[in-house]
């Protein structure tokens, strides 16, 4: 396992996005990609969210990029919860209006990359409900696995390094 690879942050390019540090500036796109999943309504609520985000990447515990086609931010995407037993938990919001366009199958093709290469993990998890169509076969296009466990109501899925 390798965390020295959070430090600088580690900055991400694809063919069309950059995977950069979220800031403030970007309040009403955050606030679009926040609100989706209940994480932060209002500006006080996103303070909050990126001060918990910016605890856990100065903690080497998870990283947050957010997702920029050229200086708009489309989404987020990161590992949370930390890396237990050398395993990163991917999660990844994509605004509505830029979803089935290929920005999450780009982005996170670079994101495994850096964390099997950069990170040294040796697995990969996702976690989301079986009614995500989307997110499911997202998963199942990178080979991702299904399991049988569960967190509430969403599958845990697996990718092996």
């Amino acid at each position: 396992m390798n965390l020295n690879a959070l430090e600088p942050f580690p900055r991400l390019k694809t063919k069309r996005l950059v995977l950069d540090q979220l800031v403030k500036e970007n309040v009403r796109q955050l606030l679009e990609i926040t609100s989706f999943n209940d994480r932060a309504k209002t500006e006080e609520e996103l303070d909050q969210l990126l001060q918990t985000i910016a605890e856990q990447q100065k903690g080497k515990q998870g990283v947050v990029w957010a997702l920029y086609l050229d200086k708009e931010v489309i989404g987020t995407l990161g590992f949370y919860r930390g890396f237990e037993n050398k395993e990163g938990e991917v999660g990844y919001v994509i605004r509505e209006k830029y979803r089935r366009q290929g920005f999450l199958t780009e982005a996170l093709t670079e994101v495994v990359r850096f964390g099997f290469e950069q990170l040294e993990l040796n697995s990969i998890s996702a976690y989301t409900t079986d009614y995500n169509h989307a997110s499911v076969l997202a998963l199942e296009q990178f080979g991702f696995i299904k399991t049988e466990m569960h967190s509430g109501i969403h599958r845990k899925w697996v990718m092996l390094k």
